[in-house]
């Protein structure tokens, strides 16, 4: 079961529409005065060159951080600020899977090594 009520309430952002030469610092500078951070992410490839995930700690500070910064304009360009879509389903599937791996892993018998 997560721990989160819907998948709108995962503290996972999105930014678009950033420069492309942008550096983790600076999104860094740009975010952490909303809340603690867990993450930054650049994209890198050409399909998502000019866009950044971060990961906040907790929602409140995801739901600020979305609130203040879409529509901002950031060097002469205006941010397109989100929470990053998250299917429920998906998650909950991921985690029975960690548990059954660290169950599996728990039956005292040592790990290979090699």
């Amino acid at each position: 079961m997560s721990i989160y009520k819907s998948k709108s309430e995962f503290p996972i952002i999105t930014i678009k529409n950033l420069p492309y030469d942008l550096k983790n610092n600076d999104i860094f500078d740009m975010v952490s005065n909303f809340g603690n951070l867990h993450q930054i992410r650049i994209g890198k490839l050409p399909d998502n060159k000019g866009s950044a995930i971060v990961i906040f700690k907790n929602f409140k500070s995801a739901k600020l951080a979305v609130g203040k910064l879409n529509g901002y304009n950031f060097n002469g360009r205006y941010l397109v600020v989100g929470f990053l879509n998250i299917e429920k389903s998906t998650v909950t599937t991921l985690q029975n899977e960690i548990i059954l791996k660290n169950s599996d892993n728990a039956d005292g018998a040592p790990e290979d090594e090699s």
